[in-house]
């Protein structure tokens, strides 16, 4: 269990402590990278304002209310914080009764419009607001449901030296592969936990020994690929993908 205690404020960054071990704070590159994000985000938040109030109506019509939700995760310093997205499942299904913590390929809880905004990001839009309020980054390791977090792994305490990011390294080699692996829902939290999310850690773990600039405009190049031009890494080529991504760039 966390404990908030363990978290103590140095120039601003929280710097953590769990069993004895400090971990580092961000690097400089970070540091600017993160206050450009508040603003970068602020000026979409106002261009974009148009397109998330139609969003808004058009989930409002068709799946009723609520249009957002807020989901709990685990943050920066290891502080649980309230994620914003615009909601795509049945409203029985925002508290399944099977206690499922994982979307499933072809999960029954998402509505029809809910897979397509799922599919083209748009409910990811409202995490233009975490952004703005310094509990988000653009590009980092996406946040983490609380309860998969495993505080005594080194790896863990690593990636959690920094902001969650709308996206990121392990979501743009794994997100396809992850859809893949999770289509059977009496295997699909094991199959997370026992596969999925150990190499959805290690690319994270190795973004924050590496983050720069160079490795920033990749992951912005390969969102591009992806979902703009529909040319994503397959699922064959994950692993190799993820072993010459790590040691070559």
């Amino acid at each position: 269990m966390f404990d908030p205690r363990m978290v103590r404020y140095q120039n601003v960054l929280p710097a953590l402590y769990v069993h004895g071990r400090e971990l580092m704070t961000p690097n400089r590159y970070l540091r600017y990278r993160y206050t450009l994000d508040r603003v970068i985000a602020a000026i979409a938040l106002i261009v974009a304002s148009p397109i998330l109030a139609a969003l808004s109506a058009i989930v409002w019509v068709f799946d009723g209310r609520p249009v957002l939700i807020a989901l709990h995760r685990m943050g920066q310093g290891g502080k649980i914080f309230k994620m914003h997205k615009v909601r795509t499942m049945r409203k029985s299904g925002d508290s399944d009764p099977s206690g499922l913590r994982v979307t499933l390929r072809d999960d029954p809880r998402v509505t029809r419009l809910g897979r397509v905004l799922r599919h083209s990001r748009f409910d990811e839009w409202p995490q233009l607001v975490d952004v703005v309020r310094g509990r988000m980054a653009l590009i980092g390791p996406r946040p983490e449901e609380p309860s998969f977090v495993d505080l005594t792994n080194p790896e863990w305490t690593k990636v959690l030296c920094l902001r969650p990011g709308i996206a990121g390294w392990s979501q743009l080699l794994l997100h396809r592969w992850e859809a893949e692996q999770l289509s059977h829902s009496d295997l699909a939290e094991s199959q997370y936990m026992s596969k999925i999310l150990p190499a959805k850690l290690g690319c994270d773990s190795w973004y924050a020994d590496n983050a720069g600039v160079r490795i920033d405009c990749r992951i912005l190049r390969g969102l591009w690929r992806d979902f703009v031009l529909d040319r994503p890494v397959s699922a064959t080529e994950v692993p190799e993908s993820l072993l010459s991504g790590t040691r070559s760039s």
